[in-house]
């Protein structure tokens, strides 16, 4: 199975550098495509980003789409702002620098939306090394995890028993598994972003509402730990890649 993914992600990549996907070959995103977009969950947020959506137009067509939340409520929710009177650029000073910080907006967003247990959906984060030029990129997920103290075998090194609070920041990374042997945490959305697309507190608003309308439209993701481990092996790229083509012909870009 890794080899098929390794040998399929490879050719995606002859493919992307050969045909690039940018801004100009997408235009402007129509209101089916964001509605496609919306149903795809973190994984379109890229394509929010490139086409530089406006938050106002988003917030329409997540109407429009009768989705249950939607970047108003995000704003009333996580930052306590009426959306309607923020500046175009959804700035309110409010971004998030962490994902213990980013949890407690997400899980205010899904309290205020009347889910149940909100308080034990987590999102969270894998970083990659960023180059010269800041270049990076993250995958995110939203986990649901019940608990505020984990005990789980270190991913890393495969051996060492670490224990984590809700405090810390390895808290908020995905485990399969507890130390125990139990299943941990359940995926429910997850995606590869680069770092510069949630810099951002208006892409990060469109990335927070895009993940609790998936918690809104339940299930769990089970394609999610082969991804991660590809990721931490340093194949992030092609993960990416493959998501960004995935999500690319099924919004018809």
């Amino acid at each position: 199975m890794k080899k098929i993914y390794l040998i399929f992600s490879l050719l995606l990549a002859i493919c992307l550098y050969a045909c690039p996907l940018n801004v100009a070959s997408m235009g402007t995103m129509t209101g089916t495509q964001m509605a496609v977009g919306f149903g795809q969950g973190m994984a379109a947020l890229t394509y929010f980003v490139e086409a530089d959506t406006g938050l106002q137009e988003i917030n329409k067509q997540l109407l429009i789409a009768g989705k249950p939340i939607t970047i108003a409520d995000t704003y009333r929710a996580a930052y306590n702002q009426n959306f309607y009177v923020v500046s175009p650029d959804g700035d309110t000073g409010q971004a998030f620098t962490t994902m213990e910080q980013a949890t407690q907006s997400f899980q205010r967003i899904l309290k205020a939306s009347d889910i149940p247990n909100s308080w034990d959906y987590i999102l969270t984060s894998i970083d990659t090394a960023k180059g010269a030029k800041g270049e990076g990129y993250t995958l995110f997920a939203v986990a649901y995890r019940p608990y505020r103290s984990i005990t789980i075998v270190d991913k890393y090194d495969k051996k060492t028993i670490r224990t984590y609070t809700d405090k810390e920041r390895m808290y908020y990374e995905p485990y399969q598994y507890a130390s125990s042997g139990a299943l941990l945490d359940n995926i429910i959305d997850w995606a590869g972003v680069p770092v510069k697309f949630t810099a951002r507190q208006k892409d990060q608003a469109i990335m927070l509402t895009l993940a609790a309308n998936k918690v809104q439209q339940g299930g769990y993701r089970n394609d999610y730990w082969e991804a991660e481990n590809q990721w931490i092996a340093g194949n992030y790229l092609q993960v990416y890649n493959l998501q960004y083509a995935e999500i690319r012909s099924m919004m018809g870009m």
